[in-house]
């Protein structure tokens, strides 16, 4: 899933009008539930990573 994760982040950064790329540091993932896994709504995994002056936080949906 972390793989999967790490591609949409460089995907999404790489369509971007700025070009650049910068050097991040993964530091945590979450997944969260919106009716706490009793339900068939799907599941959010939220990541963050760290660069030189940020901390870039995502998300995106994990369907069962």
């Amino acid at each position: 899933m972390r793989r999967l994760v790490l591609f949409f982040v460089f995907a999404a950064s790489t369509t971007s009008a700025e070009k650049s790329m910068q050097q991040a540091i993964y530091l945590n993932d979450t997944e969260t539930n919106p009716c706490h896994y009793d339900c068939p709504l799907p599941s959010h995994v939220w990541f963050c990573f760290v660069t030189d002056d940020k901390v870039l936080v995502g998300q995106t949906i994990a369907w069962r």
